[in-house]
């Protein structure tokens, strides 16, 4: 009887503990006044006006080198071809790792003005990148990096504000695109969904691969991101204490006054907010049918997952009320 007693505080101890994390007052210090009037969600608009489009940024962790899956080509006015083995190895006694120009698939430059090359080469093993370059379905960015202005080899480290040739750096720069620290704490898929949602343009973001700079918005009108596994979206808390521990937890986040404390009524209405749009999100992509394979039955492929995933919400734009989507989708090589 002692042990029962025991287990039922313990239990009661948990549940409380866990509705209190649950309330405004646990995440701020400022004063909470209720309305006593149920939180409003509101409802998606299903008339959007513009065609959709997403934006899905694969981001190829320690894996993609450069130099061998895109190189100099024909470059009328100088030698670069040649520079370009020189540094991958030729010799006189070596041929080093680079590309022979005779099994490079060209494809012309588009902006000759800004580089000196007419043409680049495509490794011969991507002929699929070549058949999108030449519909115009994929474009390369050569010859880019994060400068401020143009620097050489002397003042390059006191022109630059970020830190070049750092791994590390790079990957963080690359996601906000922010050298000048223009939007603090911001990434550039955020920045660009904030830009479509103050336009009228209905916009959300997702990451396949856990909670990723690139999506932050700008605040406070920013899009708050999707974060999703590669299996989908699980039920918001799946083993309540109670039956109607959801209806309660809703409640104690219901409407505030207009004098209300504003961090207590960011964290409800966000909440609030997410309760409700991963419950409908998560019957949308239940749902939804892929007819392409994305893998065989048997294999274990996590991009095929996640591309298969990204289909499945592109397939409930519509149920959603979205013009734009941006998907952020890792894989990890290294």
């Amino acid at each position: 009887m002692g042990l029962y007693i025991e287990v039922a505080t313990q239990l009661t101890r948990v549940f409380f503990l866990t509705l209190q994390m649950m309330t405004p007052e646990f995440h701020s210090t400022n004063s909470v006044t209720r309305s006593g009037e149920a939180r409003m969600i509101s409802d998606v608009n299903n008339t959007v006006s513009e065609p959709y489009k997403a934006i899905v940024y694969l981001y190829i962790d320690g894996g993609i080198d450069s130099f061998n899956l895109l190189a100099p080509h024909t470059c009328p006015d100088t030698d670069l071809y040649n520079e370009y083995r020189t540094v991958r190895g030729l010799s006189g006694e070596s041929q080093g790792i680079g590309m022979e120009l005779n099994n490079l698939y060209s494809v012309p430059a588009n902006n000759v003005t800004y580089q000196p090359c007419t043409h680049f080469g495509i490794h011969e093993d991507m002929s699929l990148l070549k058949q999108l370059y030449d519909v115009e379905d994929l474009l390369f960015v050569s010859n880019a990096g994060l400068l401020a202005r143009p620097v050489d080899i002397d003042n390059y480290k006191g022109e630059t504000p970020v830190q070049l040739f750092s791994h590390n750096g790079m990957r963080d720069e690359t996601k906000r695109v922010d050298v000048f620290d223009m939007f603090v704490g911001t990434g550039v898929g955020g920045r660009i969904a904030t830009v479509l949602k103050r336009k009228g343009i209905p916009t959300n973001v997702f990451s396949i691969f856990g909670s990723q700079a690139f999506l932050t918005g700008i605040a406070p009108d920013g899009p708050s991101p999707y974060i999703l596994s590669t299996q989908g979206l699980s039920s918001f808390n799946v083993d309540p204490t109670l039956s109607n521990m959801n209806d309660i937890i809703k409640d104690l986040n219901n409407a505030s006054t207009i004098d209300s404390g504003w961090f207590g009524e960011t964290w409800s209405a966000k909440l609030s907010e997410i309760i409700v749009n991963q419950d409908t999100l998560q019957t949308l992509v239940e749902n939804v049918t892929v007819n392409s394979p994305f893998k065989s039955e048997d294999e274990i492929n996590e991009i095929a997952d996640q591309l298969e995933l990204v289909t499945r919400l592109m397939q409930t734009a519509n149920e959603r009320g979205v013009g734009r989507d941006i998907f952020y989708v890792e894989v990890r090589l290294s």
